[in-house]
């Protein structure tokens, strides 16, 4: 399972991002290899005056400090995308 930071947006002065997981799975079948993948939203990042702030798909607010122990490097590429 890895994580990533998906191309940032600007809506007016406002830049969103979402963190997204993708998980792959390989697996024998048979006499041959089957795999599947999956990609899914977990946090969307708000960048907004200067400070950073996500919410998660429950709804959760989720503060700068808990994203960057969660996703290291995050809000960094955030608010270096250059939107």
């Amino acid at each position: 399972m890895t994580w990533a930071l998906e191309a940032p947006l600007r809506v007016g002065d406002t830049v969103c991002g979402v963190i997204a997981i993708t998980e792959v799975k390989v697996r024998r079948w048979g006499g041959a290899v089957a795999g599947s993948g999956e990609k899914r939203p977990v946090l969307v990042l708000v960048l907004r005056d200067g400070e950073v702030s996500g919410v998660d798909l429950g709804g959760r607010r989720v503060e700068a400090d808990e994203i960057e122990q969660l996703y290291p490097n995050a809000i960094a590429d955030l608010t270096g995308a250059g939107v």
